[in-house]
């Protein structure tokens, strides 16, 4: 994939249509996670058919809901295995929508794509991660300081840019996909351990003599 990747990117054309695509995923995202929010459970954890349920509790553990201690606030995850995840995935589009918003397209497609910015900004305060509240203002930040260079750039310099900015967000993925499994086998290793699932007690359980 990184391979292919490298090779079609190399066109400009493809990379604007790839961060099209990735805003575009985001608005069933963002609408998935808030039905979530309202529901204080995955969506489809009850209608699993029986011949794609995995026993594997590290997959139980990904749909069990997810609360923040202390304060029994629902932190939502919509399509991912939790709420941090949710929540980077969202802040990493923010620069995307910011770079459709200021370009020369369509005004209805400007208009929705600065239109997303709350939307997305409320979802992250869904999965009630600060890290995805401070990425995303970072990705402000960083889009604000490229937009102040770019109009002193020659086109090549543009297109360099862009090349660069693609094989970040690639690498980033990956990064981000050996994380997650990496994550997987920690929590294996440490049931494997105890010799058992681990459970959350919630801020309401009592010690035990």
């Amino acid at each position: 994939i990184f391979v292919i990747s490298c090779v079609m990117f190399r066109d400009l054309r493809y990379i604007e249509r790839y961060w099209a695509l990735l805003c575009c995923l985001a608005v069933p995202t963002c609408i998935i996670t808030a039905l979530e929010f309202r529901e204080e459970h995955i969506l489809w954890v009850a209608h699993i058919p029986a011949i794609l349920r995995v026993p594997d509790p590290s997959v139980q553990l990904i749909l069990t809901p997810s609360f923040r201690p202390g304060i029994h606030v629902y932190r939502a995850k919509g399509t991912f295995t939790s709420p941090l995840m949710m929540a980077e995935y969202l802040s990493l589009l923010t620069p995307l929508f910011l770079h459709f918003g200021m370009s020369r397209i369509n005004l209805l497609l400007r208009v929705a794509a600065f239109a997303m910015l709350p939307a997305m900004f409320i979802t992250i305060r869904m999965t009630d991660a600060r890290l995805g509240v401070a990425g995303m203002f970072a990705s402000v930040l960083f889009a604000w300081g490229a937009g102040l260079m770019l109009p002193e750039w020659d086109d090549a310099m543009r297109g360099r840019l862009l090349r660069l900015v693609g094989a970040l967000l690639l690498l980033a993925g990956i990064g981000w996909a050996a994380t997650t499994e990496r994550g997987i086998i920690t929590y294996r290793e440490a049931m494997s351990r105890h010799g058992g699932q681990l459970v959350d007690l919630g801020a309401s359980a009592l010690p035990q003599a």
